[in-house]
């Protein structure tokens, strides 16, 4: 059963949706996850899904014959912005698709200018408040195609296709050395993400450490890392960070997830083990009422706020019961976002439906401005 939502930020993007054909109001998925089908060499099946966190109903987004454009090979990385852009990593190559979230379609970024021209190896994303991408990578193209091995985070402009190194070193093979930002320098980046005011995070699976960015000047300092005293150690292959009020989570793919403080860097176990160190886990996604989703490799957990209670959710957790209905996953989930602050993807809806949701928006915006301007 779809849910309604009204929500000043959607108000106030009333002429926008109209514009998009349809308003933002009637949503079938909140969670955004992406599968690698690894049964054919044409990856057929590797696809976007959209996944309700309550009723855990599952519909493709894009991908396994849904939407045009250059197929999804090895989609390793979803991404969403606040105003409802989705990008996606996929790791054949290093491009990055934009999802029209209405119909599927993927349309190819062209970095076409700045250093990297191209980059593989890429981990979890985040977007920044001007809407450009922050992704971690350890392999590049740079100085006219020469592939080199490169540890840091490149920040990428959607719309221009213009990339830069934010922190990070590289070294092209031909003498040219790229340097950004003093600090420990990473190993094994995997994961970026941005605190409530607006600091740049990483987490390096080699280091065992969260590291604070200043974007700026790309200096790195190290905030909790294993041996340091500050609390239980990593396990290991630190996955994917996701950052609640002063606390990081740390991902582990062998089964742990781990809270940081962001002023201390203590650090304490939030959740073990979820089956055994078997089902590893694949992301991590905070929901705003405290409680969290976690993906295993074949489907979605919710757990309870005090992490107490884990109750599966959609797909097949540990591969033996499936739950939620729909569209089901193909081959194994490579990792979760939450679909922006607000908003959900939305499901395809008449014209007539669309325009009129918008103009009641549109004519509530107004009312609300001539409200407000009799209260002052």
């Amino acid at each position: 059963m779809p849910r309604l939502y009204l929500h000043r930020t959607i108000v106030s993007m009333a002429l926008c949706s109209a514009l998009r054909g349809y308003g933002q109001l009637v949503h079938y998925g909140d969670i955004l996850v992406t599968t690698i089908d690894g049964s054919t060499n044409t990856h057929a099946g590797s696809a976007l899904y959209a996944v309700n966190s309550t009723t855990g109903e599952r519909r493709i987004v894009s991908g396994a014959g849904v939407g045009t454009g250059a197929n999804f090979a090895n989609p390793t990385n979803v991404v969403t912005s606040s105003d409802g852009a989705i990008y996606v990593f996929d790791q054949s190559g290093g491009p990055v698709y934009q999802i029209d979230p209405l119909t599927g379609n993927r349309t190819m970024i062209d970095v076409t200018a700045g250093e990297p021209e191209g980059w593989a190896q890429t981990g979890v994303a985040a977007i920044d408040a001007q809407g450009r991408i922050l992704f971690p990578s350890v392999q590049m193209t740079l100085n006219g195609g020469n592939s080199t091995e490169y540890k840091g985070v490149v920040r990428l402009t959607p719309l221009s296709g213009v990339s830069e190194i934010v922190s990070g070193k590289a070294e092209d093979g031909l003498g040219g050395i790229y340097v950004r930002g003093s600090g420990a320098e990473f190993i094994g980046p995997t994961a970026v993400a941005f605190s409530a005011s607006g600091s740049l995070l990483a987490i390096d699976k080699n280091l065992h450490a969260l590291v604070q960015i200043d974007p700026a000047t790309g200096n790195r300092t190290i905030l909790s890392q294993e041996g340091d005293g500050k609390g239980p150690g990593l396990a290991g292959n630190e996955s994917d960070l996701d950052i609640r009020g002063n606390e990081a989570f740390i991902t582990s793919f062998t089964g742990y997830i781990y809270k940081a403080d962001l002023t201390t860097g203590e650090r304490s176990l939030w959740l073990g083990p979820y089956f055994s160190p078997f089902v590893p886990y694949a992301g991590l996604s905070l929901c705003p009422d405290g409680t969290a989703i976690i993906a295993t490799r074949s489907g979605l957990v919710h757990v309870s706020a005090d992490a107490l209670e884990m109750t599966p959710l959609s797909g097949s957790p540990y591969g033996v019961h499936e739950y939620g209905s729909g569209d089901a996953f193909t081959g194994h989930i490579t990792s979760i976002a939450r679909y922006g602050p607000t908003t959900s993807v939305p499901e395809p809806a008449s014209s007539f439906y669309a325009f009129a949701v918008a103009s009641v928006l549109i004519a509530f915006r107004f009312l609300s401005k001539k409200i407000a301007g009799c209260a002052a």
